[in-house]
């Protein structure tokens, strides 16, 4: 239902770690999270469990409301359980944000530990730290399990950055200690942040992936491609997957 090859190519062609038949297991659950009205009784796929839910809610002419989940199952050719934290945004009150404003960038957040000049959208950076304290707290829920984070169209730049707040080192809102070594997969996504930010995350968190539907020969998401404004790059590794198609 969701065809991705496992041909690939990053946007400069060099050798990458990234798995599609992860990929392929992972977008699922990113649609789930960004489509489901429901979270408390929303139907994970066969062999998955829910461990705990995400949210936090929309603030009017800042941000819109976050939601997510975290579950346990087994993705690509893992032969043990592993956990996905998958965000989703509500549509409507980001229609309404939308509507109200315009999408500016700031400085990013302290916790980030970016450098000077560091760059991110506006309405981002006040979402994840608006769904911060409720992110972390599912974590306890973790149990030493492998953690990817997930999130598609809207939701993909959450995803990218919970990979980042939750690189090993980093301290959780109440000095949690991170679980380390997450991986992201982020599929048909714009860009949200400056050169200088989105070249620190790549460097910060190596396994986080921006995924986008076709090429630059034969394009089909053309967001993450063409962007003149100052929050012109991508966070994570350029993806392009030659036959995916994310449907939302």
């Amino acid at each position: 239902m969701y065809p991705l090859n496992d041909r690939y190519r990053t946007s400069d062609d060099s050798d990458s770690v990234f798995d599609s038949a992860i990929a392929v297991d992972l977008l699922p659950l990113a649609q789930l999270a960004m489509t489901s009205s429901d979270l408390t009784n929303v139907f994970l796929p066969p062999g998955w469990n829910k461990l705990a839910i995400v949210n936090c809610a929309p603030q009017p002419f800042q941000y819109p409301g976050v939601k997510g989940f975290l579950a346990s199952g087994r993705v690509g050719n893992d032969t043990s359980t592993s956990a996905v934290l998958a965000l989703g945004i509500d549509w409507s009150s980001w229609m309404q944000y939308y509507m109200n404003g315009s999408i500016q960038g700031t400085p990013v957040s302290s916790w980030t530990g970016a450098p000077s000049g560091s760059l991110i959208s506006f309405t981002y950076n006040a979402m994840y730290n608006a769904v911060r304290a409720s992110l972390w707290d599912s974590l306890k829920f973790l149990s030493g399990k492998k953690l990817r984070v997930t999130g598609v169209s809207l939701s993909g730049p959450l995803a990218q950055m919970a990979a980042l707040d939750l690189r090993s080192g980093n301290k959780g809102p109440t000095q949690q200690s991170a679980p380390g070594n997450v991986e992201s997969y982020a599929f048909s996504t714009g860009a949200i942040a400056n050169s200088v930010f989105a070249a620190y995350l790549k460097n910060e968190v190596p396994n986080s992936y921006a995924i986008i539907a076709g090429t630059e020969d034969n394009k089909i998401d053309f967001f993450p491609l063409n962007n003149n404004s100052e929050l012109n790059s991508e966070l994570g590794e350029l993806i392009e997957a030659l036959f995916f198609i994310a449907r939302v």
